[in-house]
């Protein structure tokens, strides 16, 4: 029998020119994660494993409604602090929705519900990054 992962959720935040979050989980529960939560600085550390079904399901649950509506490349000309760079890519049933952004530290960035999104991921798979550091 053969895993089917027709599902993936990717997220990628930049700050400056360093990446502080690498978040990757495929719908049988591999997943990837670089990146402490505290998004300043990276810790370098690839942690690969496996979530829990459950846990997996609560992610993907977690794609907000209208995210094929906000899918798309924005550049905030106002941007203030630090350059922050936010990449989230989904795949499901064959087509794939992007979200970027650039903005600034100190700016707006993503609407709440992309945030949110964010941080569930890192909540999410906290548990499993820790246990295999």
């Amino acid at each position: 029998m053969t895993t089917r992962n027709d599902q993936q959720v990717q997220i990628e935040m930049m700050r400056q020119e360093a990446q502080v979050l690498f978040v990757q989980v495929l719908q049988d529960g591999a997943f990837q994660r670089l990146g402490a939560r505290d998004l300043r600085t990276s810790d370098g550390v690839l942690v690969k494993g496996h979530l829990e079904p459950d846990t997996t399901r609560r992610l993907f649950e977690a794609i907000p409604d209208d995210f094929r509506e906000t899918a798309g490349h924005y550049n905030d000309p106002d941007a203030t602090g630090d350059r922050m760079g936010l990449s989230i890519i989904l795949r499901r049933n064959g087509t794939e929705e992007v979200f970027q952004m650039v903005y600034g530290s100190q700016s707006t960035g993503p609407t709440q519900e992309i945030k949110d999104f964010v941080i569930t991921a890192i909540q999410l798979t906290e548990p499993a990054y820790q246990a295999h550091l």
